[in-house]
């Protein structure tokens, strides 16, 4: 009864508490988190004393765990506990390490009893313990009220328990059983990883090896080993080892993602947003460094986070594709990506705060390494068995060698002779080649020509053209005057000179001679029309000489080359024309006239030599614009087709599949030149037995 009447009495002191009640030390109970028990007050200011907070407007906790993320203010948390135990010994524990200053006040004291934090030399705490240990003692039926007072750049995440002496240090004795283990796990993997990597020299293993030595680093950073063993007297440069190993975790794991996934050659695009997250890790380091604290945090768990996603996204796309290390990369990130999000979720408390779940970070980083390293063996195994694999080849090739020397000994003379003549045969191709080479020069000189050809008929030719109308009128005159003068002579009845006349006619034929001039006339008219059209295709065509840029119709240029080719395409096949609405084009009109003469030749030719032909032969020329930047001209045939392993080689120097003598292989070799000298595109579709189309794509302007 008197302990029921003293838990009320401490109720009425703590009334800012009594709707969680106080945390009940019970010896029969297991250790807790004394969560539901406090209640807090953000102190905004930072500035208030133990009297304000005493005075203060608190409230109540609803999770077993206290978490305010990050937070400029100081926090203060208020515990009543009430020990219902046999013992009298206990410790406040603070699970998380990483908390700059932790004052704490017990009972009606107005000074700390303990004053803290990793801002504070590590022989500040009372307890040489990793986490933040405060011993106090509390008789049984006795209680009190701690007021404990935080402030942090970093996460003011608080796991805070209350137990017995000996119950806090058998639990904190597993811990650090297991993080001896975790951090053993990754030790045996960096060491025994460094052997491999000064064996191999794989860049793949020195990423790997610097990925668990700064993951492991950071782990002991985050559990506040390092602070413990090795910075116990410098806690700025404690302070600063989780966002500088976080960065340089992340860093190593995304060059170690490049080598070993292949990230380059399997997703080249996404390779490229991987240089994001390593700036993103500098820029943690940097804004460390100028003191800008909160930031760097937030950075390197934005890089954390994002780039674990990241990650995962890239890996899954190289793995769908095959390559056998990105599937174990993916199931080892994989469980590392659960632990963070088993941690995300005991963080905000929908997982229950639990030694597993504190543990899960170094529980998925630790399976995620092995994994790794297993990858890695397995790497190097399937390198070993190509390898093995490669000397069996050697060795049956070797055997193989000696086999064929032996019976090419016995044919050696032959070869011999046979290689002689295959020298000689290759040293005609090349003079025949070179022969080539000095025509190819000598086009643009023959371009000029022709338009000076071009230029000088056609001066005499449009002089006879403007002549025939004339002539053609003059002698219609002398006609009319002959049959006038006929008439007035047999008007005349002067019989013997008619007779005459009758007889010459007929003695020279002066009816066919009147319909011969007729038909020469129309001769000479038509023979002046087609000159005048070929001098005109020629000068068109004849732009070699043009040494700059002009805006050109690229339908006259097709015209053109249409006509000098007429002799070879017209009665042996159709030509259809479906001209789009095309601007001019900025361009070398010669060299393009060479690009649509040579294309449209190996048409008519392909058309000619296919005598497997049933259907007569159709060219068919489109042109179309391509936004409003860009043409296109396409140029198609129904030929016999070009195989594949041809089409792959049709634009090489000196590839041809004429016969020797019939076609230098140099033709479509300059059209390909000439098409990307002009930053255009040129693509060959074809299918055997139905035809060829070469697509032409040129920019409306010279860039």
């Amino acid at each position: 009864m008197k302990r029921y009447l003293a838990i009320l009495l401490f109720g009425l002191l703590s009334s800012t508490v009594l709707a969680n009640g106080p945390w009940v030390i019970s010896g029969d109970a297991e250790l807790g988190y004394v969560g539901n028990s406090a209640s807090y007050w953000r102190d905004s200011t930072s500035a208030g004393s133990i009297i304000d907070a005493r005075n203060a407007m608190y409230v109540f906790s609803e999770n077993r765990v206290l978490n305010f993320n990050r937070d400029d203010a100081a926090y203060w948390i208020k515990v009543p506990v009430y020990n219902e135990s046999q013992t009298d010994r206990f410790y406040l524990q603070l699970e998380h390490p990483m908390i700059d200053s932790i004052e704490v006040f017990i009972g009606s004291s107005n000074e700390p009893v303990y004053l803290t934090g990793d801002r504070y030399h590590y022989d500040h705490r009372p307890v040489n313990h990793p986490t933040f240990l405060f011993p106090f003692e509390l008789t049984h039926g006795d209680s009190t009220v701690f007021y404990i007072r935080v402030k942090s750049k970093d996460q003011l995440f608080l796991p805070l328990r209350i137990g017995d002496v000996e119950s806090i240090s058998i639990d904190n004795g597993k811990k650090s059983i297991f993080l001896g283990i975790y951090l053993g796990v990754i030790f045996v993997m960096f060491f025994y990883n460094l052997f491999v990597y000064i064996t191999t020299r794989d860049s793949s293993y020195l990423w790997y090896i610097l990925y668990i030595l700064f993951i492991g680093l950071t782990q002991a950073s985050l559990e506040g080993l390092i602070f413990q063993f090795v910075l116990p007297g410098s806690p700025a440069a404690y302070n600063a080892t989780p966002v500088f190993f976080s960065a340089l975790t992340g860093f190593a794991a995304i060059e170690f993602a490049k080598v070993f996934v292949r990230t380059k050659e399997f997703t080249p695009k996404l390779h490229k947003g991987l240089i994001i997250f390593q700036i993103i890790y500098a820029l943690a380091i940097v804004t460390y460094l100028i003191g800008e604290v909160a930031l760097s945090f937030t950075l390197t768990d934005a890089g954390a986070l994002t780039v674990s996603i990241y990650a995962l996204i890239f890996v899954s796309v190289i793995a769908r594709k095959g390559y056998r290390p990105a599937k174990f990369f993916l199931i080892a990130w994989t469980a590392f990506l659960a632990g963070i999000f088993i941690f995300a979720l005991r963080n905000f408390g929908v997982v229950e705060y639990t030694f597993w779940t504190k543990s899960i970070i170094e529980l998925g980083s630790g399976v995620e390494a092995i994994l790794l390293s297993i990858a890695l063996a397995d790497r190097i195994n399937t390198l070993k068995k190509e390898k093995e694999a490669s000397q069996e080849e050697a060795l049956r090739v070797s055997k193989e060698n000696e086999r064929i020397v032996r019976e090419q000994n016995e044919i050696l003379e032959q070869m011999v002779q046979e290689r002689t003549q295959k020298l000689q045969d290759t040293l005609e191709n090349l003079k025949e080649a070179q022969s080539q080479l000095v025509d190819a020069e000598k086009m643009a000189s023959l371009g000029q020509l022709t338009a000076g050809i071009a230029h000088e008929i056609n001066n005499p030719v449009n002089f006879i053209s403007a002549n025939i109308g004339p002539l053609r009128r003059d002698l219609d005159d002398i006609k009319e005057l002959l049959e006038w003068l006929e008439e007035k002579l047999r008007e005349s009845e002067n019989i013997q000179t008619v007779k005459e006349l009758d007889e010459f006619k007929e003695e020279i034929e002066f009816d066919y001679i009147i319909e011969e001039v007729d038909d020469l006339l129309q001769g000479m008219q038509d023979g002046t029309d087609r000159t005048v059209e070929i001098i005109k295709g020629l000068k068109v065509f004849s732009r070699v000489d043009e040494q700059d840029i002009k805006f050109v119709n690229l339908h006259e240029g097709l015209d053109s080359t249409l006509i000098l080719l007429n002799n070879s395409i017209k009665d042996l096949m159709d030509l259809e024309k479906d001209y789009g609405k095309l601007p001019k084009v900025e361009c070398y009109a010669g060299k393009l006239n060479q690009v649509f003469m040579n294309i449209l030749n190996n048409a008519a030719q392909a058309i000619k030599d296919d005598e497997s032909r049933t259907t007569r032969g159709k060219i068919i020329l489109k042109t179309e614009p391509v936004g409003e930047s860009h043409v296109r001209v396409i140029i198609s045939d129904n030929g016999p087709g070009i195989p594949e392993e041809v089409k792959k080689k049709i634009f090489e120097p000196f590839f041809t599949t004429k016969a020797v003598g019939e076609g230098t292989g140099l033709g479509l070799s300059i059209v390909y030149n000439i098409v990307k000298n002009h930053n255009g595109t040129i693509e060959v579709e074809s299918e055997v037995g139905k035809g060829t189309s070469f697509i032409i794509t040129l920019p409306v302007h010279h860039q």
